[in-house]
């Protein structure tokens, strides 16, 4: 017989009522494991090792969502929505107790229909599972996170998320047409519509598209797909210096031509991969840029993208079109954020850092980047989707200086990253989210406007149990 302090009984035995007690998790050792996501920020220990659910639920209709979260309203217990826990900002951490609902039993396609471009889906099925399916149609479901493996259909909508193919393709929210949505107070709403187009009031889909849990529970998406391309390339192009490199890539997207992906690794990042398992990567700043379409299509753009590489007095520079060859670049990008985490000569401090800046800018930032590390001596080391202008930074550091350099670190190498975006023009997340990480910035990036979705959250969320202590 198990023992729950007295609060936390009345919820086991309330939700019972509503749930099947084998879909309740309440022991210490099992609510451990949604007591965070993949975030790691030392900063941020303390709040995140003391954060624990009151009780998980596993939840397997929108009938028991809606119930669940009526009861938490009306009881004033915090709701956090959880998809696959691979965020990497924080935003599933229970950091005010509650009740994590867990939507990965949902994971069923509910509608399939191929002449309207579009699926209707359960949060929590897995985007690659998606994919897996749509492929026998010969479409594709487009977002393209490096987590796309494990990562959930609901999570995505939650954060947005963009990936290595948003150049061209763009980010989740271009392809939620329409949401089934649980609000705070346990009643169900539908927002879009199952068209391509909608221009009908408020676009309520998009306001929950990115609202990292804090506004209601999705419950059902449909989205729109896409026919996959026929032929696909890649690219491999080295420089001598970061900043030649960004001088190419800003010169590609002038040239009219957007590849599907345009991705950038520095040389700090190769010598990483080549330590972890040796991939014959010369040790340069390193540019991946796919092209997709018909066989002529791909050939004829690959030809004026490798004539503007070349413009830039590359170090190597290698193409192909083996599917073999394209899935193993792709598997060195995709791991890199793992890969350097092995790094031997510093510690890896962060690797999440997520700005975004318009892609004239990337050239100055890298640079800025490199002048801020020297200056703190620290070691930024940089990727990201140089296509729509979206870095991803990783923060390295001596680890026998780390009484000295964290609170340098946390005072003001992170204030000048993101200032340094905001000051450019561009925002301090591109696809990761707030989630705990980001909100210290947000009223700088956001100024007055801010007030704006305070008072939304407050008119749908009155209680604040949706997702608490995220985003402001």
């Amino acid at each position: 017989m198990f023992s729950l302090p007295k609060a936390k009984e009345e919820i086991y035995k309330d939700l019972k009522k509503i749930i099947n007690e084998e879909n309740i998790i309440y022991m210490d050792e099992d609510l451990f494991v949604y007591s965070y996501d993949a975030f790691s920020d030392p900063f941020l220990d303390n709040e995140i090792s003391t954060s624990r659910a009151d009780i998980v639920v596993k939840v397997e209709d929108k009938k028991q969502i809606s119930e669940i979260v009526k009861y938490a309203n009306e009881n004033k217990i915090p709701i956090i929505p959880r998809g696959a826990g691979s965020g990497i900002s924080g935003g599933v951490v229970p950091v005010r107790g509650g009740i994590v609902i867990d939507l990965k039993p949902m994971n069923k396609i509910l509608d399939l229909k191929i002449e309207d471009l579009q699926v209707t889906v359960q949060p929590g099925i897995v985007k690659a599972n998606l994919n897996t399916f749509l492929k026998s149609y010969e479409f594709f479901f487009p977002p393209d996170p490096a987590s796309e493996d494990f990562c959930t259909i609901g999570g995505m909508i939650a954060n947005n998320a963009g990936g290595l193919k948003a150049v061209k393709y763009g980010v989740t929210k271009d392809y939620v047409l329409s949401l089934e949505v649980v609000l705070p107070n346990g009643k169900i709403i539908k927002t879009g519509a199952k068209t391509l187009k909608y221009s009908i009031g408020y676009d309520l889909t998009k306001l929950f598209v990115g609202s990292e849990g804090t506004l209601g529970v999705i419950t059902e998406a449909t989205l729109k797909i896409l026919p996959l391309p026929q032929h696909r390339a890649i690219i491999r192009v080295q420089y001598n210096s970061m900043e030649t490199a960004m001088n190419a890539v800003v010169a590609i997207m002038k040239s009219g031509i957007i590849p599907t992906s345009l991705e950038f690794l520095d040389e700090y990042t190769i010598q990483g991969v080549n330590s972890w398992k040796y991939t014959g990567l010369p040790e340069e700043p390193t540019l991946f840029i796919e092209l997709d379409g018909t066989e002529k299509e791909v050939f004829s753009k690959m030809e004026s993208v490798v004539k503007t590489c070349k413009a830039f007095n590359p170090v190597t520079l290698e193409w192909s079109d083996d599917p073999a060859t394209l899935e193993k670049l792709w598997s060195v990008r995709k791991n890199v954020g793992v890969i350097m985490r092995l790094r031997k000569e510093w510690t890896r401090l962060w690797g999440g850092e997520d700005v975004v800046v318009p892609i004239s800018k990337i050239p100055m930032i890298v640079k800025r980047y490199q002048e801020i590390g020297k200056k703190y001596n620290i070691h930024i080391s940089c990727i990201g989707h140089a296509g729509d202008g979206n870095i991803h930074a990783s923060l390295h550091y001596d680890m026998r200086d780390k009484e000295k350099m964290f609170p340098i670190i946390k005072e003001k190498v992170f204030n000048e990253i993101h200032k340094l975006a905001i000051e450019a023009g561009g925002a301090i997340a591109g696809e990761h989210g707030i989630g705990l990480s980001r909100r210290r910035w947000m009223k700088e990036q956001h100024g007055e406007s801010i007030e704006i979705m305070k008072a939304i959250k407050k008119a749908l969320d009155p209680n604040d149990i949706m997702n608490p202590g995220k985003i402001f």
